[in-house]
């Protein structure tokens, strides 16, 4: 998948009370991670209460969004045609906050993915949101 193939016609997350820190900031092309500031634990997907303390209301924390991909699929056969086959949907552990986050791998061929791949998050309009990807670090050649 490359940013040519999002289209207007992309069914987009839903934004409730829980995830609009999240997505808030994705829309100023910025990735946070709720963080409980009671026990330390970073948590994705957001939660309201930590899940170690039971404090409500974790706060969030800026993350660089650099990772490696940790697992991922290559999606030959889309659930709605607005999907452009082959794409991949990956699950990318980040560098900075023991957490992982699900999003596609753009920006190289589906073939050249593999586990362990450095990637960088990069955030693209889609209609009138934005949403966030992974894409390759520069100069990685793994």
């Amino acid at each position: 998948m490359d940013t040519g193939e999002l289209t207007a016609g992309r069914p987009l997350p839903e934004v409730g009370d829980r995830t609009r820190p999240f997505w808030d900031a994705v829309a100023d092309h910025r990735l946070v991670i709720q963080y409980c500031d009671a026990c330390s634990r970073w948590l994705h997907p957001p939660l309201p209460l930590c899940p170690s303390c039971g404090r409500p209301d974790p706060g969030w924390r800026p993350v660089s969004g650099d990772g490696v991909v940790s697992a991922f699929t290559v999606v030959h056969r889309p659930p709605l045609p607005v999907f452009d086959p082959p794409y991949v949907i990956a699950m990318v552990e980040l560098d900075d906050a023991p957490v992982r986050v699900l999003s596609n791998v753009i920006g190289r061929e589906p073939s050249a993915v593999h586990l362990g791949l450095p990637v960088r998050v990069t955030f693209r309009a889609v209609g009138d949101r934005s949403l966030y990807f992974f894409a390759p670090r520069d100069g990685s050649d793994d």
